[in-house]
């Protein structure tokens, strides 16, 4: 069911997305690039939600530490400054928990 009643659209960097929740979890999807797509897919939800048919698919996948560590050390050399901090931290980190 709906926790709060809470269901909305945005746009973020030229892309719609929906947020709303389900099963007691909090789900944002990228539906497209309208807000006329953010709708429909929105009410799409609204409607499976109140029938009973949406169920939320695991979509994650394990990630190793050290995986998640080189991708966060890409990301963090290309939007901030205090990156060499962060290798410095995360060698640390890996010594630990490899």
């Amino acid at each position: 069911m709906l926790k709060g009643g809470s269901m909305a659209i945005f746009e973020k960097g030229g892309r719609w997305y929906v947020d709303y929740y389900a099963d007691g979890h909090r789900r944002r999807e990228c539906v497209g690039t309208s807000r006329a797509q953010a709708k429909r897919a929105l009410e799409s939800r609204k409607g499976e939600i109140a029938q009973g048919k949406f169920k939320l698919k695991k979509t994650f996948k394990k990630v190793s530490f050290k995986a998640f560590c080189d991708e966060y050390v890409d990301y963090a050399r290309n939007t901030k400054k205090s990156w060499r901090r962060d290798v410095t931290s995360i060698k640390n980190l890996l010594k630990d928990f490899g």
